[in-house]
């Protein structure tokens, strides 16, 4: 399933780029609102049964996008990558959440500015793989991201920042170059 929608993915991109002006994104950011709901989840798991302390935390989420300009440059139309890390140390439990999203963004000023606001959203699938002491679980979950306020400065090569609620991290940083 995962190689059938990364082959779809760089098809769409393959696609993309020889139709419109495309922008390629990398970015880092804090925990995402799955990796904090795993931390919360064990921390309840802590109090309920009143065992050893169950401490997930999550390494960020890295997030890869390709993403496609429509003709007048407001909306931005692609495919984003996701990977965050939650583990526990002391139990060595470890989750996986891979994550494809079909996204769009909305540019609200003057795309034709250096400086560029806008706000996005997204929608796909979260591959979640749980390993853990003799445990081991693979899930497949719908995964969203909203991102309400984003701000991308520069040309052709930009640096941007963003606050998302979803699959990213509540606040994520990367590169973008357009071509």
């Amino acid at each position: 399933m995962k190689k059938t929608i990364c082959a779809l993915a760089f098809l769409f991109a393959a696609w993309g780029t020889a139709q419109k002006k495309v922008d390629l994104k990398a970015s880092y950011g804090t925990a995402s609102l799955f990796g904090i709901t795993e931390s919360i989840t064990g921390d309840i798991i802590n109090v309920i049964t009143g065992g050893p302390a169950v401490n997930y935390d999550s390494n960020g989420v890295f997030s890869a996008e390709v993403m496609m300009y429509d003709d007048d440059s407001k909306w931005q139309y692609g495919i984003g990558y996701n990977f965050e890390r939650v583990k526990d140390d002391h139990y060595n439990y470890k989750i996986n959440f891979n994550t494809f999203l079909l996204q769009a963004n909305y540019t609200w000023n003057n795309p034709q500015n250096k400086m560029k606001l806008y706000s996005g959203a997204g929608v796909g699938a979260l591959f979640s793989s749980f390993e853990g002491r003799d445990n081991n679980d693979n899930n497949v979950y719908l995964a969203f991201n909203l991102s309400p306020f984003g701000i991308r400065y520069g040309e052709k090569l930009g640096a941007f920042v963003e606050t998302n609620i979803g699959t990213k991290g509540f606040l994520q940083g990367g590169a973008s170059y357009t071509f």
